[in-house]
């Protein structure tokens, strides 16, 4: 389940491909699920085509200005990379990490974020789904 550890977190989705699908259902209840720092969404394909769900997305960025997305197609933007994410997000501080993606991604990201940027396993969440 999506949800702040405390009233001050930021929620932060990282989806890689088809691993966007797990964060569709919390997207479509959005207005009943924004902590109060917000959701960020990283979204990453191979190509622009690939961003099924960005539609779904934008919906949420118009429905309320408590969620950011921001999407990289691989053929135009390079990879969705750990710094580049931090970046927008201004750093780790009080972020709850969600991975989901292909096996490669999430656990270059899980190693990432702990080890080399030094956020706590418990705020980073994995779904597992290969």
């Amino acid at each position: 389940m999506i949800r702040p550890r405390d009233a001050a977190d930021r929620i932060v989705l990282v989806a890689g491909g088809t691993g966007i699908t797990p964060f569709c259902s919390f997207m479509e209840e959005i207005s009943q699920n924004i902590p109060a720092n917000g959701i960020w969404l990283f979204y990453g394909a191979r190509s622009a085509g690939l961003l099924i769900y960005r539609k779904l997305a934008d919906g949420c960025m118009s429905a309320t200005a408590m969620f950011k997305a921001r999407y990289y197609a691989e053929d135009v933007d390079g990879r969705l990379s750990i710094a580049s994410i931090i970046k927008d997000l201004g750093g780790t501080a009080g972020c709850t990490f969600y991975l989901s993606g292909p096996r490669a991604m999430i656990d270059s990201f899980k190693s990432g974020l702990e080890q080399g940027h030094g956020v706590a396993p418990e705020r980073v969440v994995i779904d597992a789904w290969e």
